[in-house]
């Protein structure tokens, strides 16, 4: 026994108190479980095994690039070591100088994201384990930078001069973050110029701030039978998954309506249910007609309807009735892009929601069953409402799970509304919790980006069982497609998706600074998933546009084509993860291009950002051929993607035959979640975890 056991051994014989150690034992950092920090500690006293506390050696991780800098500077001579050193210090305390010292940085557009850590920024992980010099290790791993959460946060001013933030999980953000990288790499290219198009265009509806709406006519409120068909198709579209308005109550007031009228101005005690009355109309004409010119067909009723908005002690009249309307509005809103507007009303509905107490549960006798379905189904709609736009602008949730009493909706009741609603919920805590792990504010990308993915990963595995029992995707056979069951499953794919954009952009950056992109293996496998996932719900789109499904107003469907389209033609551009095929990606532009005949401005846009994109690549395409003497791996070949225009009468031919296809099972979710199980020391080291 050595001197360290005998200390050991006599403390614990004498009744002592054995000092406490500042660190764990061996044997409890190799099981992973919290040490009592004696000598020796009670886990190994409790399995009679030695106890060793490494007290005089600490382990310290760098990465081989900068031990490669280590030894390049020991080969130089002792003068210029010296002179290194002096300018080494002066840079280090010119960091550390006071923040009102330095010159001060206003938020730049993106095409001036840093390629590099900032002078005067640190790596914040292993400053307990390491005295080396962590600003020149975070100056060796350039290129493992997170760039979707890097400082300054990402703006860029559109034409109009309003600047526009670039929100780390927007879709759209993501697609300027990738553009205007490889324009700033590509400088002197002659690179198309496209618009910008951050919104959808004002002119799309007027806008009661802008100019007088002033009353409707008569001839613009539909009768009575074609009333109950524009509710009707609102209920088939929108109440499968929301609940937007109280169908019994609302048919009530619709009927007395035309009873007394019809009226083009509300009656003073019925102003909040006319107001709601024009939103259903409204949202009913565009589910039916789409766009008629430039503008949504029934967009006067919604103009009207805002004018007509009572302030905030009118909403509280009724709150209930006020937190639909502002839902039902926020949703429309969104379907035209007019995103900024669409997240303020969702999030005025979320206070009025929490100021009334919609989160809690509902006790008393006074409540019938009715009157708790509609506060649950009203409350978890706002939920789903206030994450999916948080998501889409890059901005945090409003509420924390932990404040919500709420019972969750019941998978096993015979409801179709609450199944649907039952897995919902879920996929919205999931991409909420992909936005606040995943998109943190953390500078890096580290090996917990791993262990965060991870987490999602396993979350998704019960999803993944309850998803494929009530609302698979299956194309084995000619029979119909739910609807719900493709928005469902939609929603479930891009949730990978979303999880491995800062991957790509990473991946990205790197090729075009001519590093090299081979990626572990692990990784490898996590972004053949989100490659995938993004294949499937393109399919999903086209099987819906085969039965006349594919929505071409509500904003969801755009938003998995051109994410789902814009991640594919990015990984063709990577030799990390490359296509086989492009076929996924021609289908793409078929769905833009049947959403742009039918009048959709927005999917004009989004189709312009697509070819922006391809054409890019291909320009990086080959520059990068023309230097592929200098490094095998970093020749880039994309698989060739045609015109959009050939797509606007058929299907690629690839498509028409899909056979059998299933969601992910469970234990393939667990089985990428097991791969991504590393070894806690690299926590440590920067780079090996991504690159092999």
């Amino acid at each position: 026994m050595d001197a360290l056991d005998a200390r050991d051994d006599e403390a614990l014989t004498s009744g002592s108190r054995p000092k406490r150690t500042d660190n764990a034992c061996r044997g409890c950092r190799e099981r992973k479980v919290k040490c009592s920090g004696t000598q020796p500690c009670s886990t190994c006293i409790r399995r009679h095994q030695e106890c060793v506390f490494e007290l005089e050696e600490r382990k310290v991780f760098v990465s081989r690039r900068y031990l490669a800098e280590l030894k390049r500077k020991s080969t130089s001579s002792q003068d210029n070591n010296e002179t290194s050193s002096k300018r080494r210090r002066i840079s280090l305390n010119d960091g550390d100088q006071e923040p009102s010292s330095r010159v001060t940085r206003e938020p730049t557009p993106i095409e001036s994201v840093p390629s590099a850590p900032l002078a005067n920024e640190t790596t914040t992980t292993n400053k307990k384990s390491s005295n080396v010099d962590e600003h020149e290790i975070s100056n060796t791993s350039p290129n493992i930078r997170n760039l979707l959460a890097s400082r300054p946060s990402a703006f860029i001013t559109d034409g109009s001069g309003k600047r526009r933030f670039l929100g780390p999980t927007s879709t759209w953000g993501y697609s300027q973050q990738v553009i205007n990288l490889i324009k700033k790499h590509l400088k002197n290219s002659e690179t198309p110029r496209i618009p910008l198009n951050p919104e959808g265009p004002e002119d799309i509806l007027q806008w009661p701030s802008t100019g007088a709406i002033g009353p409707l006519s008569l001839s613009m409120l539909p009768t009575l039978d074609f009333a109950l068909h524009l509710t009707s198709t609102v209920k088939f579209h929108l109440g499968q998954l929301y609940h937007i308005f109280h169908e019994k109550s609302f048919i009530a007031g619709l009927h007395k309506f035309y009873e007394n009228g019809p009226y083009s101005e509300p009656l003073p005690d019925d102003r909040l249910w006319y107001v709601q009355f024009l939103l259903i109309m409204a949202f009913g004409h565009a589910l039916l007609s789409g766009y008629v010119g430039r503008k949504p067909a029934g967009s006067e009723l919604v103009s009207r309807a805002i004018e007509l908005m009572p302030d905030a002690f009118g909403l509280n009249q009724d709150p209930v009735l006020a937190t639909e309307v502002l839902c039902c509005l926020a949703l429309y809103l969104q379907s035209i892009d007019h995103r900024n507007s669409a997240f303020i009303y969702i999030g005025q509905a979320m206070n009025m929601a929490l100021s009334q107490g919609l989160h809690r549960e509902l006790f008393g006798d006074e409540f019938t069953a009715e009157d708790k379905n509609r506060h649950y189904g009203l409350w978890w709609t706002i939920y789903i409402l206030d994450r999916r736009f948080s998501t889409l602008m890059g901005a945090p949730s409003s509420i924390r799970d932990e404040d919500i009493t709420v019972p969750l909706p019941n998978f096993e009741s015979d409801c179709h509304f609450m199944k649907a609603m039952s897995l919902q919920v879920p996929l919205a805590r999931l991409h909420a919790q992909v936005l606040s792990s995943v998109y943190s504010s953390d500078t890096y990308l580290r090996a917990s980006y791993l262990a965060n993915t991870r987490q999602v990963l396993k979350g998704m595995v019960d999803i993944t069982s309850n998803l494929k029992e009530t609302f698979g995707m299956q194309f084995d056979n000619d029979g119909p497609i739910s609807r719900a069951s493709a928005s469902l499953n939609l929603y479930y794919h891009q949730c990978i998706v979303l999880s491995t954009r800062p991957l790509l952009l990473c991946s990205l950056r790197r090729l075009l600074t001519g590093g090299s992109i081979d990626i572990t293996e692990p990784i490898k496998a996590l972004l053949r998933a989100a490659q995938d996932s993004a294949a499937r719900s393109l399919r999903i789109l086209t099987a819906l546009h085969s039965q006349r499904l594919l929505e071409n107003f509500l904003p969801f469907d755009l938003e998995s084509t051109f994410s789902s389209a814009f991640v594919l033609s990015l990984m063709a551009a990577l030799p990390a993860c490359p296509l086989e095929d492009t076929t996924d990606v021609d289908a793409s532009f078929f769905l833009l291009n049947q959403m742009v005949a039918k009048g959709n401005v927005i999917a004009e846009f989004r189709r312009q950002d697509l070819e922006h994109l391809i054409n890019l690549l291909h320009l990086v395409g080959t520059e990068m051929s023309q230097r592929s003497s200098l490094a095998t791996n970093t020749a880039v070949a994309i698989p060739p993607v045609s015109s959009s225009a050939e797509y606007d009468q058929a299907l690629p031919s690839q498509l028409d035959d899909m056979g059998t296809f299933n969601d992910l099972s469970p234990e393939q979710m667990l089985s990428l979640a097991g791969l991504l199980e590393l070894d806690p020391t690299f926590d440590h080291v920067d780079e090996q975890w991504l690159w092999a």
